[in-house]
């Protein structure tokens, strides 16, 4: 993966948690991955700023933080690394979704046809 791929792919996934409080990071399974990314980030207190922003507002500071993000990807072999493990844990997908309680649930792999009838 390419640091845009992955930044972009990291700020999909927080943009609409952030959106709901900077807390609710705290209840997913990114919630380790989005400190180091603070702590890492937050050293430079310019660098502090941008994330600032993205936590008040994410629709408006997620372009700098993108941005932010690419260019210490870019550099750091360990977050780069980091990230992309983070990205291929399949429950990552469920912790946008939340908890969900349904009764006659079918999974299925492909549908070819909908047949309604």
């Amino acid at each position: 993966m390419d640091p845009l791929t992955i930044a972009s792919s990291v700020i999909g996934i927080l943009t609409p948690i952030i959106a709901n409080g900077v807390g609710e990071v705290a209840n997913t399974d990114f919630k380790d991955v989005y400190a180091s990314i603070k702590e890492k980030l937050s050293r430079n207190p310019e660098e502090g700023k941008i994330i600032e922003q993205f936590e008040k507002d994410p629709s408006r500071g997620a372009d700098a933080f993108q941005a932010l993000l690419i260019e210490h990807i870019s550099i750091d072999q360990e977050l780069m690394k980091q990230l992309i493990e983070a990205l291929q844990i399949p429950k990552t997908r469920s912790s946008l979704v939340g908890k969900v309680e349904a009764k006659n649930v079918v999974i299925a792999d492909k549908i070819d046809k909908i047949d309604m009838s």
